[in-house]
């Protein structure tokens, strides 16, 4: 009889593996009667899985009732079908590992440490006390129906492990990007100091500069004080000046008046002598008294040339 060859997928290609869900009538359509009519003790798995490997492909093993010593010792075609079966046994392909064997099953122990380090605690006991809190409040939460599992239940848990998973791969990202923004602002803050503390001490160095302000202000007080007594004598000699100008301008305009007064007398004085003399002259007898004192003149030059 040839051996049909195919993998099995999934949860019905293993319920049809097994002899006893062949022999339900509703073993394909109906794959949870299977579990209804199974029992631990029809149920027999061949304690050696890997076999020799067959036409140089992965390993294979039967995952079926009542296996035959041939079929546990490597030889698929030596499997006889079971009886009144349409088809034959589905076989299940494992890869060999690195030893060449079939994969080996986890650590029972290492499987529960890794469970234990996905508890955010420090302590195995810590660890231990929460996931037992967590499993215990569940337990009584529903059995005394608290707490009823329906479609909320799925959406809480869908929306936890979505926060889980964004929390998991989103922590570090968020992190580094606070971090750098700090280490951002951290420089503006640094930079900001350097700055001010290159400003304060250049205002240190000027005021280093102005150390003796205390005795140039002490001068320049001085000179004030001096500069204040020689703009008083200053303003009190402009009005000295002032007042001997004035003085002056009255004592010329009195020389002027006098000057003024004098040539009016002089002239009214000889304006009267004139009038005088010219009166005098009409007398007759002045006349002839003047004419030979003309003649005795006249007379004398002639007798001294």
């Amino acid at each position: 009889m040839q051996e049909s060859r195919r993998p099995a997928s999934g949860l019905s290609d293993f319920c049809l593996a097994c002899p006893l869900a062949q022999r339900s009538k509703n073993a394909r359509t109906n794959p949870s009667a299977i579990f209804a009519a199974w029992r631990p003790s029809t149920l027999r798995v061949s304690q050696q899985a890997a076999f020799r490997p067959s036409f140089g492909a992965a390993h294979r093993f039967y995952v079926a009732g009542g296996l035959s010593k041939d079929a546990a010792l490597g030889d698929p075609a030596k499997v006889a079908s079971p009886p009144n079966e349409s088809e034959p046994d589905s076989l299940i392909e494992v890869k060999p590992n690195e030893t060449g064997g079939a994969d080996e099953p986890l650590d029972p122990k290492a499987k529960a440490m890794s469970l234990l380090d996905a508890v955010p605690t420090n302590s195995i006991l810590s660890k231990s006390a929460v996931v037992a809190t967590g499993v215990g409040f569940t337990i009584f939460l529903v059995s005394k129906e608290i707490y009823i599992l329906n479609a909320d239940t799925v959406l809480l848990a869908a929306f936890s492990a979505v926060v889980y998973l964004g929390f998991k791969y989103l922590t570090e990202p968020a992190g580094q990007f606070i971090l750098d923004r700090n280490h951002h602002i951290w420089g503006i803050q640094r930079d900001a100091r350097i700055r001010h503390r290159s400003i304060v001490q250049s205002r240190l160095d000027e005021v280093d500069r102005m150390s003796d302000i205390v005795d140039v202000t002490k001068n320049m007080f001085e000179m004030s004080k001096d500069m204040a007594k020689l703009e008083a004598q200053s303003f009190e000699l402009k009005q000295k000046l002032a007042l001997y100008s004035e003085i002056k301008a009255v004592l010329d305009s009195w020389v002027r008046h006098e000057t003024a007064v004098r040539q009016r007398e002089q002239s009214e004085i000889a304006h009267t002598v004139v009038q005088r003399v010219r009166k005098s002259l009409t007398d007759a007898a002045l006349q002839e008294q003047i004419l030979q004192q003309a003649v005795a003149d006249v007379e004398r030059l002639v007798a001294r040339k």
